[in-house]
C-alpha cells in the first residue's frame, strides 16, 4: 500500500475519465414483457420489420377523391360526385376509387385503391338523399392522407444499441408488434458512507455528529443512471470495522462498490489501504480536479470499486463524471457523459488554475440564451448547492475563471439516457491566462 507520504502527483480529469472507461461493467442481457421495461437499455438496435403505415391511411374523417374530378370546383360551381361507400378503421375498402365517385373515409381508415387526396368533412356538403357530395375547391395531390411507408421502412433504424425505453420507444416497439424486449441487465452498485461522525437521518445526533447524505444522494444517481442501488448503511473510521464492512461488501459481488469518505491523506483515512489489505488493484488514486481530488478506482474479482470523496459537493459530482459516465456506457449509451451546453456568464466564474473545476451554478433563459450564475457556496461540504438543479460550470486547469459574458460549457445535472455528450466531447473554458 502507499503511504500518505508517497501519494502520487493527480491524473488529469481525462486521463481519469479514460481509465473509468477501460473498466466497464459486463452485463449479461435478459428479456422483459414491455410493461417491466421503462428505463432499460437496448442491447441490440431495433430495426423495422415492415413499412408503417403497411398501406395508405387516412388522416381525417372525410372523403377519398381523385384530384382529377375536383379540377375547377369552386363554391359557386361546386362538384358533385357519388359518394361509393363508407370505409370505417380497421376494414378493408370493398373496391378501388372510380373518376365520378368518392368513398367516405374516416381517420385511420386505409384509402381504397387510386386515391390521390382526402378532403375534411367539414369542407364537404353531403346529400344523403340523393347519395352525393359536393365539393368546392380542388384537393391537392397527398392532402391529409398517410403515405404507406411514410413512418418509416422496412429495415429502418428505429432505436439503437444501448436506447433508453421511456413511454415513447416503448409504443414504438409494440407498435411493431413486439411484447417482450431484450435489454442488459442493471448493474448493481453497492453503497457504504464512511466516517466517526455520520449517523443515520432521523437517528438521535450526539456531539459533532451529523445526519449521513452521501448514501441517500449516491442511491438516487444510481437509480436515475439505470442501476440497481444497494444501501449498505454506515463504517466508522476504524481500520477492523472497515475491513469487515469492506469485506462483507465485497463478498456479495455487486457489480460496483462505491464508499464515500475515508480516501484523503488524514489520520482515520483508512478505506484505501483497507481495499488494498482485501487484495483490491487499485487503478488510480487522486485526480486534478477540485471539488474530487481524493478520488479512488480499483477492481476486487468481477467487482469495481470507486472511493469517492466523503464531501457531498465532492461525492455527487465525481459521481456524474465519473461513475455515471461508466454506468451509462456500461449499459451501451453511445453518449454516456451528461449534456454539456454553452452559457453565458452572469457574473464572474472564479477559478483559481492548477485543477481543473466542477463549479456548480444557476442555470436559466435569458435574451442571449442560456445563462449560468455561480452559486454561492461555503466549500465542497455543502449539501444545499446542488438541491435546486442547475449545473457544473467545466472550468479547465490551465485556465483563469469567467468574466460576465463568457461563453463556458456547463455540464447539466441529469439527462435521460441516450441524451448526453460523448466522452470526447468533454471541454473546458475560462480566459486564457496570458490575458488576464
Amino acid at each position: 500500500m502507499l503511504p500518505h507520504a508517497a501519494a502520487p502527483a493527480p491524473i488529469p480529469v481525462e486521463e481519469a475519465l479514460a481509465r473509468c472507461l477501460l473498466r466497464l461493467v459486463p452485463l449479461q442481457p435478459e428479456r422483459l414483457p414491455l410493461a417491466e421495461a421503462r428505463g432499460r437499455s437496448l442491447t441490440a438496435a431495433l430495426h423495422a420489420a415492415h413499412d408503417a403505415p403497411r398501406e395508405a391511411q387516412s388522416a381525417m374523417d372525410g372523403y377519398a377523391v381523385l384530384c382529377a374530378d375536383l379540377e375547377g370546383a369552386t363554391p359557386e360551381a361546386p362538384v358533385a360526385l357519388v359518394v361509393d361507400g363508407v370505409v370505417p378503421a380497421g376494414r378493408p375498402p370493398t373496391r378501388p376509387l372510380r373518376r365520378g365517385g368518392c368513398q367516405r373515409v374516416l381517420t385511420g381508415a386505409t384509402l381504397p385503391a387510386g386515391a390521390e387526396a382526402v378532403v375534411m368533412q367539414e369542407e364537404v356538403e353531403q346529400d344523403p338523399a340523393a347519395g352525393l357530395a359536393r365539393f368546392t375547391r380542388p384537393a391537392p395531390l397527398g392532402q391529409h392522407l398517410r403515405r404507406a411507408g411514410g413512418d418509416h421502412r422496412h429495415g429502418d433504424l428505429l432505436l439503437p444499441a444501448g436506447a433508453t425505453l421511456g413511454p415513447d420507444a416503448l409504443a414504438l416497439l409494440a407498435s411493431e408488434g413486439h411484447t417482450t424486449v431484450e435489454v442488459w441487465r442493471r448493474p448493481r452498485v453497492a453503497v457504504l458512507a464512511t466516517g466517526d461522525e455520520l449517523r443515520p437521518p432521523g437517528a438521535p445526533l450526539g456531539p459533532a455528529q451529523r445526519w449521513s447524505s452521501n448514501s441517500t444522494a449516491l442511491c438516487a444517481l444510481i437509480e436515475e443512471a439505470g442501476g440497481e442501488a444497494l444501501d449498505l448503511g454506515l463504517v466508522p473510521d476504524d481500520r477492523a470495522a472497515a475491513r469487515a464492512a469492506l469485506g462483507a461488501a465485497l463478498d456479495g459481488a455487486p457489480d460496483l462498490l462505491l464508499t464515500s469518505g475515508g480516501v484523503s491523506v488524514g489520520d482515520y483515512d483508512v478505506v484505501k489501504d483497507v481495499f488494498a489489505e482485501l487484495g483490491a488493484r487499485i487503478d488510480m488514486w487522486q485526480v486534478r480536479v477540485k471539488p474530487g481530488k481524493p478520488l479512488m478506482m480499483a477492481e476486487h474479482g468481477p467487482t469495481r470499486i470507486f472511493g469517492l470523496p466523503g464531501n457531498p459537493l465532492s461525492s455527487t459530482s465525481t459521481f456524474r463524471l465519473f461513475v455515471r459516465t461508466l454506468l451509462r456506457a456500461s449499459l451501451g449509451d453511445a453518449r454516456p457523459l451528461l449534456p454539456i451546453l454553452d452559457a453565458r456568464a452572469d457574473g464572474p466564474l472564479p477559478h483559481r488554475p492548477g485543477r481543473a473545476e466542477l463549479l456548480p451554478v444557476d442555470l436559466w433563459l435569458g435574451e442571449e440564451g442560456l445563462r449560468a450564475r455561480a452559486q454561492r457556496i461555503s466549500g465542497s461540504g455543502a449539501v444545499t448547492a446542488l438541491a435546486g438543479g442547475g449545473g457544473l460550470a467545466l472550468l479547465g486547469a490551465e485556465q483563469d475563471g469567467a468574466l460576465d459574458g463568457d461563453l463556458v460549457p456547463v455540464m447539466l445535472l441529469s439527462a435521460p439516457g441516450g441524451l448526453g455528450s460523448a466522452t470526447a466531447a468533454l471541454r473546458w473554458g475560462g480566459r486564457p491566462r496570458a490575458a488576464r
